[in-house]
């Protein structure tokens, strides 16, 4: 399946809003820079932990473009009136081909007026198929901080499992500790 810039993929209703959810554009350097800025702000539970400048923004998105075209990377912005509230993505994570080609890895995150809304579930189950359709993969993986307990519920919920764990392998805020845990899902 041939992916194009800004191309539509879905448009749904999240909490009586209009969303849009669509592949990422050079056009969304802004966007996304001040949407991942406003989760930094907020200090969620993410591995980004510094506010990101333009040029990195532009170089993040200049790369997602690339390798979506190149099938390694599938992306999607969610956008309602204009701002981007939400980036998912499925990828593999390998340079050449290699005995684990058969495992992507998953991100998500949602703005905070769109969670716990359903959003979640519409982008994953969009990530599950393309990968498992096009990307050929038959296990997702992602790192989860062990005190995010809704989006712990959430992959639980949509089949994944834990499969490790490093003790206070992530450190936020001022001096908290998390687990990092790892969970996979089979897509078999």
């Amino acid at each position: 399946m041939q992916l194009t810039e800004g191309q539509i993929i879905k448009k749904v209703e999240v909490d009586g809003k209009q969303v849009v959810i669509r592949m990422p554009k050079m056009d969304d350097v802004d966007g996304l820079m001040e949407y991942i800025n406003s989760l930094v702000d907020e200090d969620i539970k993410i591995d980004l932990k510094t506010k990101v400048l333009r040029d990195e923004e532009e170089r993040y998105v200049n790369d997602i473009i690339k390798s979506m075209k190149n099938g390694k990377r599938y992306s999607l912005c969610v956008e309602h009136d204009g701002r981007i509230v939400a980036h998912a993505h499925v990828e593999k994570k390998f340079v050449h081909p290699t005995r684990s080609s058969h495992v992507s890895t998953i991100g998500i995150a949602i703005s905070k007026d769109f969670r716990y809304k359903g959003l979640g579930i519409i982008l994953l189950n969009l990530l599950f198929e393309h990968a498992k359709k096009e990307m050929k993969s038959e296990i997702v993986k992602l790192h989860v901080f062990s005190d995010n307990k809704p989006a712990i519920s959430l992959y639980t919920k949509l089949g994944f499992s834990e499969v490790g764990r490093i003790k206070n392998g992530i450190k936020y805020g001022n001096n908290k500790y998390a687990d990092d845990i790892l969970m996979i899902k089979e897509l078999v």
